[in-house]
């Protein structure tokens, strides 16, 4: 049995995280972030650097055909985004970190978790903002932000977003994002000839509670949202 990890959890307003410095350190990279002085309505910009981390792999921002270029702008996206959300709570984005599988080459995990992505997510009008890490070579994993709203066209025929896409708060949803990464993964196993598998299932339903915990607390069976 290989590695099985997804953990999800949440960048919001209320634990006074920026959508665009999270963005930038996950793609290894320098953002801006714009915001508006309340008391004087002047713009300032924030620079996020880190551009000097490394360890990026691969790093792409997968969004559904018919948008604006600014849904697959890094920068544009992630200001679009805090500049929506008015609320003190506001959240700016669901965050997945994942394993990849160390039998995969990079090329075949880049094929893999973009198929992943396209599939699960941006198929359902959600734009993925998406890096690989391959910092340390016995941990390679991805960093998967998710926008929270759906996206709509206003009456000039330009993209907003709109409502929040509750699908992201539901259950079902959380269960089949990790039966989804675990399913793609061994359809490349299985292409591949590797005579492996994952589940996304627990320790605790397969009736093995008392396995120790490796380097991705085993099956990283927890989801954490916020």
């Amino acid at each position: 049995m290989a590695l099985f990890h997804l953990n999800v959890s949440s960048i919001g307003k209320s634990a006074g995280s920026s959508a665009v410095s999270s963005a930038a350190y996950r793609s290894c990279s320098s953002l801006v972030q714009s915001v508006v002085d309340p008391q004087t309505g002047i713009e300032i910009g924030y620079l996020h650097d880190f551009s000097n981390k490394g360890g990026l792999a691969f790093s792409h921002v997968f969004a559904p055909e018919g948008l604006d270029s600014w849904c697959s702008n890094r920068e544009q996206l992630w200001n679009k985004v805090e500049q929506r959300e008015t609320h003190i709570k506001g959240r700016y984005a669901r965050d997945i970190k994942l394993a990849l599988q160390s039998e995969f080459s990079l090329e075949q995990n880049i094929q893999i978790l973009s198929e992943y992505v396209k599939d699960t997510f941006v198929n359902d009008g959600i734009i993925a903002d998406v890096n690989i890490h391959m910092d340390d070579i016995n941990n390679p994993h991805a960093h998967i932000m998710l926008t929270t709203r759906a996206l709509e066209k206003d009456e000039d025929g330009n993209s907003v977003f709109g409502n929040k896409n509750r699908l992201l708060d539901s259950k079902g949803w959380l269960v089949g994002i990790r039966n989804n990464w675990a399913d793609i993964n061994n359809k490349y196993f299985q292409i591949h000839d590797i005579d492996k598998t994952i589940t996304h299932e627990s320790y605790k339903t397969r009736g093995l509670e008392f396995i120790q915990a490796t380097i991705h607390e085993g099956a990283a069976i927890h989801v954490e949202s916020e």
